[in-house]
């Protein structure tokens, strides 16, 4: 099964409803194998980004949920 997602780490905050509903995808296409994953991952840190340059995330969050969804390094 391909995994894309660090389970090591984790998500111990807690995020806005739009966040946690790209989290949810993430999570659900991983699990299914779905490549659809990597829009979803993209989104959420596109969606990260805004939040943090609008005051409502910290730095140390959004590089936390960076850590455990991005499909690079």
């Amino acid at each position: 099964m391909e995994n894309w997602i660090k389970k090591d780490v984790i998500i111990d905050f807690d995020v806005p409803s739009s966040v946690q509903y790209l989290i949810d995808l993430c999570e659900k296409a991983n699990s299914e194998e779905d490549y659809a994953y990597f829009n979803y991952e993209e989104a959420l840190d596109y969606a990260c980004k805004e939040l943090f340059a609008t005051g409502h995330m910290t730095r140390k969050q959004w590089d936390t949920i960076n850590e455990r969804y991005e499909s690079y390094d």
